[in-house]
């Protein structure tokens, strides 16, 4: 369990509920980068996540920062989170801007199922950036 913890909620049942950061994270990877077809989390997208509550605050970017699909990326969000109980925040983040190197290994596997080159999607020099990389 990482530092968040284990925030308790009420689901529309009124039955407690327990959901964590994993639980959140694992409702991610259903939503889908509309013109990419792989899911937001394995692009790499999500930068931070945070809950306080029922309230969740999440660090997002484009793998473009002109994305016309921006808006349906952000509702298809904000559904996923309510059905889990949670009001999201959605702070977009262009610093530092998205790259392949954002892309998890899963994520990778999924682009070159639907035919992207794999040389785009594995150059040497890749490493898994960390949130140290991303502090001024």
């Amino acid at each position: 369990m990482d530092k968040i913890g284990v925030v308790g909620i009420k689901n529309g049942d009124g039955f407690a509920k327990f959901m964590s950061k994993e639980l959140i994270i694992e409702e991610l990877y259903e939503i889908l980068d509309p013109e990419i077809k792989v899911n937001i989390y394995d692009l790499g997208m999500v930068y931070d996540i945070r809950i306080d509550g029922n309230d969740v605050e999440i660090d997002i970017t484009l793998t473009s920062a002109g994305c016309p699909l921006a808006d349906k990326i952000e509702e298809d969000i904000v559904k996923s989170m309510s059905k889990l109980g949670y009001t999201a925040k959605l702070n977009w983040v262009w610093i530092p801007a998205w790259d392949v190197s954002n892309i998890t290994p899963e994520g990778r596997d999924q682009l070159a199922a639907i035919g992207f080159p794999m040389k785009v999607l594995m150059p040497s020099t890749w490493k898994k950036r960390t949130k140290e990389d991303f502090s001024e």
